[in-house]
C-alpha cells in the first residue's frame, strides 16, 4: 500500500475508486494487463465487509450469506481457491425449503405463520404482480397494499419477512420489483469463518506490480476531457484512460453535485438522485446462557408494527452437554435499524421488547454480557445497507444506466448496484467489478 504523503503514482491506465468487493475484483481483472490505482476513503480495505473476533468465534457485522451458492460466482471462485489450498470449508450451507431451518412470523397479537407453510400460495400471488404490469412507476403498489389487496392475512403478514431482507418496511417496497418468491431461492451459504476471508483472496489475486492501493484516499472531483479522465482525491490527482467508481450508491447520492466535475447522462443523474437506501442494522448478541428454545430457525418478531429478524443460526453448530450456542443474530430494517446504529446503547432495550415469543419458559429472558452493532447508515464513506427499490421504482431505471456508464466508456461503475443477477449482494458486486474491469481491457 502506498502512503499518501508520498508521492503517488500520477499517470494509471485505470484508476478504481473504492477498496471493496467491486473495486477489488475490478483491480484483480485489472492488474494482469494494465496499470491500476485504488484509492480508498477509509483506512482500510474491504468496504461492507466488517469481521470481529469474539472469544472462540469471528462475527461478521457487514455481508456474511452467499445466496443462491448453485448461480454465486463468487462462491464458486473462493471454493475452488479453497480446496486447492488443502484448508477446511468455513461455511454452512442451507436450503431454504429445509424445514429444519423454517422461517416463522409471530405478530403482535401472538399468530404465527410460517413462511414455507404459504410459499404455494405465494407463487401463484405472483401470477398477480404480473399482471399489474411491468412499468412500476405507473402500476406499482407497496408490498403492504399488495398484501392487504390480494392475500388472505395468515399469508399477507408473512410479507413482512421481506423487510429483513429488502431493508424496508413493507409501506415502502415495490410490490413489482419484490417477487413473493424471494426468500425460496435454493440454498445459501453462512460463512462462519469471517467474511474478511473474502478480502483476504481478492487482495492475494492482485498483480501487486501493476496496482498501487492507496488509503485515506476520498476523491473529491472526476473531471473528462477528450484524452482522458483526471481524478482529485487527497493522495494527488490522477490522469488515466478510464475510471471505475464502486463507491456505495448512497455516498455517490450525497458527493454528486460536487463529484462529477463534467456532465453526466440524464438517466445516470437520475438513478443516482431517485434510488432507495436500505437501512438493515445488524445485532450480534451473545448471552453468558441460552433461554430461546430449540429447534427455531428464523423468527420474524412484529412489535408494534415493526419487525425484526432473529437468526438461530449459530445453532446449527454441533452443540453438546459443553457446548451449548449462546449467541444470537439480529437483522433490524427501516427507521428502528437506523436508531439503533446511531444509539448503540440502545439495541439491547428495543430489542428486548421483540424476544418475547422465543424465550423458553421454564428459563425466562436473560441480558446479554456483549452487544454489537453494525454502523453502516452512519459511516460517512457508507451510509446505509445497500440499493433497493421502494414504491414505483424499477430495476431498469436504476441498474441499466449505472451499467452503462458515461463519457465513452470512460466513466465505468461497479458494485451490488450495478447488477441486475445478485443486486444488494456481495456476488453482485463481484461480478460487476469483473465485467467494469473487462470492459477496459476489450476498449
Amino acid at each position: 500500500m502506498v502512503d499518501p504523503c508520498t508521492e503517488p503514482y500520477r499517470n494509471p491506465s485505470v484508476v478504481v475508486v473504492g477498496a471493496g468487493i467491486a473495486g477489488l475484483s475490478a483491480a484483480v481483472k485489472l492488474s494482469q494487463k494494465c496499470k491500476v490505482v485504488v484509492l480508498e476513503a477509509q483506512n482500510q480495505i474491504g468496504g461492507r465487509i466488517s469481521s470481529f473476533q469474539s472469544g472462540n468465534r469471528t462475527y461478521d457485522l457487514g455481508a456474511s450469506w452467499f445466496h443462491d451458492i448453485d448461480n454465486n460466482q463468487l462462491y464458486s471462485d473462493i471454493q475452488e481457491s479453497i480446496l486447492s489450498s488443502g484448508r477446511k470449508p468455513w461455511s454452512l450451507e442451507i436450503d431454504h425449503t429445509d424445514e429444519n431451518y423454517e422461517m416463522n412470523v409471530i405478530a403482535d397479537d401472538g399468530s404465527v405463520s410460517t413462511v414455507q407453510d404459504v410459499s404455494e400460495k405465494l407463487k401463484c400471488a405472483e401470477n398477480i404482480l404480473e399482471t399489474i404490469g411491468d412499468d412500476a412507476s405507473e402500476f406499482d403498489m407497496s408490498l403492504e397494499e399488495y398484501a392487504h389487496t390480494y392475500l388472505h392475512p395468515d399469508v399477507g403478514i408473512a410479507l413482512r419477512a421481506y423487510e429483513s431482507y429488502v431493508g424496508l418496511l413493507w409501506s415502502q417496497m415495490s410490490a413489482v420489483e419484490t417477487p413473493p418468491t424471494l426468500l425460496d431461492h435454493g440454498t445459501d451459504a453462512f460463512q462462519f469463518g469471517g467474511n474478511e476471508l473474502v478480502i483476504d483472496f481478492l487482495k492475494s489475486k492482485l498483480n501487486s506490480a501493476n496496482t498501487e492501493l492507496i488509503l485515506n484516499a476520498p476523491v473529491t472531483s472526476i473531471s473528462n476531457s477528450e484524452s482522458g479522465v483526471t481524478v482529485s482525491s487527497a493522495a494527488g490527482q490522477f490522469f488515466c484512460k478510464h475510471v471505475i467508481v464502486t463507491a456505495p450508491l448512497a455516498v455517490l447520492q450525497k458527493a454528486k453535485p460536487s463529484l462529477f466535475a463534467s456532465p453526466i447522462p440524464e438517466p445516470l443523474e437520475n438513478a443516482i438522485t431517485n434510488a432507495t437506501i436500505a437501512v438493515l442494522a445488524k445485532v450480534v448478541l451473545e448471552f453468558p446462557k441460552r433461554f430461546w428454545r430449540k429447534g427455531l430457525g428464523r423468527v420474524c418478531c412484529i412489535y408494534k408494527n415493526t419487525s425484526v429478524m432473529f437468526s438461530c443460526i449459530y445453532d446449527t453448530q454441533n452443540e453438546n452437554e459443553h457446548s451449548v450456542n449462546k449467541t444470537l443474530l439480529a437483522f433490524v430494517p427501516g427507521p428502528l435499524g437506523a436508531s439503533i446504529e446511531r444509539d448503540h446503547a440502545s439495541a439491547w432495550p428495543e430489542l428486548k421488547q421483540f424476544i418475547k415469543p422465543l424465550v423458553d419458559s421454564e428459563v425466562g429472558i436473560v441480558d446479554p454480557h456483549q452487544v454489537h452493532v453494525s454502523s453502516w447508515s452512519k459511516n460517512e464513506y457508507i451510509r446505509g445497507a445497500y440499493s433497493s427499490l421502494s414504491k414505483g421504482q424499477n430495476m431498469r431505471d436504476l441498474v441499466l444506466p449505472m451499467m452503462q456508464g458515461a463519457w465513452d466508456d470512460k466513466l465505468l461503475f461497479a458494485g451490488e448496484h450495478c447488477t441486475i443477477q445478485g443486486i444488494g449482494c456481495m456476488d453482485g458486486a463481484y461480478v460487476s467489478g469483473i465485467s467494469a474491469a473487462e470492459k477496459v481491457l476489450n476498449d
